[in-house]
């Protein structure tokens, strides 16, 4: 092969290299070796397969079982407003208090007091449901009700 600072390889000499072929050398080819150089041996790099998206290891999933049965409180919320305390004596029976959400608007679904889907309410046999609209990421969820306004 020839020298790399003396000249360009040829698209041949280059596939021979990737695949890790060397062409045959004549003794004239052959590069004189000094004393302070030494041969490099090249191998094939071998990658371990791709899991396939979705796939799950099997330990994990069983971690993940482990918390299927861990108790969370679930609630909704319609929306919120501030008071003083003057505002909520003052509250009796019939008293409307105004949130800061308009009707038909999406509802928030909390877990343990985090925000993790939005709802719509609906009406089953005289009894209220959600229907969850959609699950937010976690770059979506806000910090924990308490901490928002």
């Amino acid at each position: 092969m020839r020298g790399l600072d003396a000249q360009h390889l040829s698209p041949e000499e280059i596939d021979m290299l990737v695949n890790g072929l060397v062409p045959e050398q004549t003794t004239a080819q052959e590069p004189e070796l000094d004393d302070h150089t030494e041969k490099i041996a090249v191998h094939s790099v071998r990658f371990a397969p791709f899991e396939q998206k979705g796939e799950v290891k099997q330990s994990e999933k069983r971690r993940m079982e482990l918390l299927y049965d861990v108790p969370l409180q679930l609630s909704a919320e319609l929306g919120r407003t501030m008071k003083s305390l003057r505002e909520i004596l003052n509250l009796s029976p019939g008293a409307l208090i105004e949130l800061n959400k308009s009707a038909g608007e999406s509802l928030d679904v909390l877990a343990n007091g985090r925000v993790i889907a939005v709802g719509e309410v609906m009406v089953l046999d005289e009894n209220y449901g959600i229907r969850i609209k959609g699950i937010l990421n976690a770059n979506e969820m806000p910090g924990k009700v308490n901490n928002q306004g």
